[in-house]
C-alpha cells in the first residue's frame, strides 16, 4: 500500500462508527414509531448476548446524525475502566431503540445550549451500568414521582408509555431503572443490567510475539490506517520490532500467503474482504486455508448469529470493528497455545490446494456437513488431539515431496481409522495401495457425498 497522510484514530473510527450504523437508522426510527402508535406495551424478549459498548457507540453515531443541525446540542459517549468489555443478555434491536429514544427525550428537553452523555461503566453492586444524562430544563418533583408509570409523561400531550415501556424491557432482564432530576439542572436515568461473560469468539485482548508479522487484509483504507498507527506506537513503547504486511485484495493476500512460510504470524482478516468477489468472505477463507489458531476475523458483522456460530464451531477469534482502536495489544515471550474444546466433522479434508479447501466447505454447507480442511498435514497433526471426524479425506500430493498414502498410516495410527485418498489421476495409478488397511478407498478430489 502506498503511504499516505494518516488522520486520527478518532477520526477513522468515527468513520466505523457511521458506516456500521447509518443502516440501521430508519430501522430504529420505525420502531419507535410503531411503539409510540401501539397499545400493546409488553416487552420483546427475544434474548441475545449484546456487546454494549459497540451498541453505546452505535446509537449515539446514529443520534449525532439524525440531530446534527442542532450544532449546540453535544451527544457523546462515555465508557469508564474496563467499560468496553461489558455484555449483557436482552433484546439488542429493543434495547436499542430505548437508549435511542432517551437521547432522544433529552435533546428535547434542551432550549440552547447543552450536552448528552451516555456514560458506560460499573455500579459497585458489578452491575453494567448505563447512564443518559443532560443538561436540560429537568422535571419537577410531583412530575418525577409519576414517570415510568403509563400514561404518565411531563412532556405536552405525552401518553407516557415510552418510559413505561423502557422501564418493563429493563425489568423483564433483570435490571433496575431509575430517573433523578432536578428543575433548572437536568435529568439522569441510569439503567442497571446483569453482566453476562463474554462469549467464546470475543477477543479481549491481542497477543502478538516480537518479531511476528501482522497480516492485515481489508478492503477499506482507514482499517489499516487505524492498525498501522496502533503497531507503530507499540513497537516505539516497547521497543520491539513487527512486521506489517497490508493487503486491500484477495489476489494480492494469496500471492503472499503462497510464498509465506513464517511461523510467528497474525492474520487480521476482515468479513468482507474484497468486493470484486462478493461470493467470498473472511470466515471461509480463514477456514479453507487452516490458519484458524493464527487468526482474527475483524468485522462489524459480530452480530450476526450464524457467523457466531461459525467462529464459535471452529474455534475462531471475532472482533469487532469498532473496538480496533482500543482493545489492548500485548507481547508475548512465546506462541499462544489456544486450547479448543473437542470439535466433532463428518469430514476432514488436507490438501494444500485452496480452491480445493474452499469447494469443500461449500459443498458443506450445502449438503449440511460439518467439514474441517486443513492446507498441511502438520496443521492437521497439531490440533487432531481436539478434533474426530467420521472419514479424513487426505490428498496424494501435499507438495514438498509429502505423499499422502504415506502420512495415512500416521493419521491411522493417531487413531482415525476411516482415511480416504483423494487424487486427480486414475486411482489404478495407485495399484496396492488401496489394499493396505490404513486406506479405505481412492477416489477423485470432488466431495463424494455430492454424487
Amino acid at each position: 500500500m502506498h503511504s499516505e497522510i494518516y488522520p486520527t484514530i478518532a477520526d477513522e473510527n468515527n468513520k466505523i462508527l457511521f458506516r456500521s450504523s447509518i443502516d440501521e437508522l430508519n430501522d430504529i426510527a420505525n420502531r419507535l414509531l410503531e411503539d409510540g402508535k401501539s397499545q400493546n406495551i409488553e416487552p420483546m424478549r427475544k434474548s441475545s448476548i449484546i456487546f454494549l459498548s459497540s451498541l453505546i457507540d452505535a446509537v449515539v453515531t446514529q443520534s449525532r446524525y439524525q440531530y446534527r443541525t442542532l450544532h449546540s446540542t453535544r451527544i457523546e459517549a462515555q465508557f469508564k475502566e474496563n467499560a468496553r468489555q461489558l455484555f449483557a443478555e436482552m433484546d439488542g434491536v429493543e434495547f436499542k431503540s430505548l437508549i435511542f429514544n432517551l437521547i432522544k427525550n433529552a435533546v428535547e428537553a434542551i432550549d440552547s445550549q447543552g450536552y448528552v452523555k451516555v456514560i458506560l461503566g460499573t455500579s459497585d453492586n458489578h452491575m453494567s451500568s448505563i447512564l443518559v444524562e443532560d443538561n436540560g430544563k429537568g422535571i419537577s418533583p410531583d412530575i418525577l414521582e409519576k414517570l415510568g408509570k403509563l400514561g404518565e409523561s411531563h412532556k405536552e400531550g405525552g401518553h407516557g408509555i415510552a418510559l413505561y415501556h423502557a422501564r418493563r424491557v429493563i425489568e423483564s432482564f433483570g435490571g433496575t431503572f431509575s430517573i433523578d432530576s432536578a428543575l433548572g439542572k437536568g435529568t439522569a436515568i441510569r439503567i442497571l443490567l446483569p453482566q453476562t461473560p463474554p462469549p467464546s469468539w470475543f477477543v479481549s485482548s491481542l497477543n502478538v510475539m516480537e518479531g511476528c508479522t501482522i497480516v492485515i487484509l481489508d478492503d477499506e483504507i482507514y482499517i489499516h490506517t487505524i492498525w498501522k498507527k496502533r503497531f507503530q506506537a507499540l513497537m516505539i513503547q516497547e521497543n520491539i520490532s513487527l512486521h506489517l504486511q497490508h493487503f486491500s485484495t484477495l489476489e494480492s493476500f494469496q500471492a503472499f500467503y503462497q510464498g509465506c512460510h513464517q511461523d510467528k504470524i497474525l492474520y487480521l482478516i476482515d468479513y468482507k474482504i474484497d468486493l470484486t468477489y462478493p461470493e467470498h468472505n473472511g470466515l471461509d477463507l480463514i477456514e479453507s486455508l487452516g490458519i484458524v489458531n493464527k487468526s482474527v476475523l475483524v468485522t462489524s458483522y459480530f452480530c450476526d448469529p450464524e457467523i457466531q456460530k461459525h467462529c464459535q464451531r471452529i474455534g475462531l477469534r471475532m472482533l469487532p470493528k469498532t473496538s480496533i482502536d482500543w482493545v489492548p495489544i500485548q507481547i508475548v515471550l512465546i506462541q499462544e497455545d489456544l486450547k479448543h474444546a473437542k470439535i466433532d466433522y463428518d469430514d476432514i479434508l488436507i490438501d494444500n490446494n485452496p480452491l480445493v479447501r474452499w469447494q469443500w466447505l461449500k459443498m458443506g454447507k450445502k449438503f449440511r456437513r460439518k467439514v474441517g480442511v486443513f492446507s498441511t498435514v502438520q496443521n492437521f497433526y497439531d490440533t487432531c488431539k481436539n478434533i474426530s471426524a467420521n472419514t479424513i479425506y487426505i490428498d496424494s500430493d501435499l507438495g514438498d515431496g509429502i505423499k499422502g498414502e504415506i502420512e495415512a498410516k500416521t493419521i491411522y495410527d493417531l487413531g482415525f481409522k476411516e482415511i480416504c485418498l483423494t487424487t486427480n489421476h486414475d486411482p489404478e495409478c495407485f495399484d496396492g495401495i488401496q489394499h493396505r488397511e490404513y486406506i479405505r478407498e481412492i477416489i477423485k478430489k470432488n466431495p463424494p457425498w455430492t454424487s
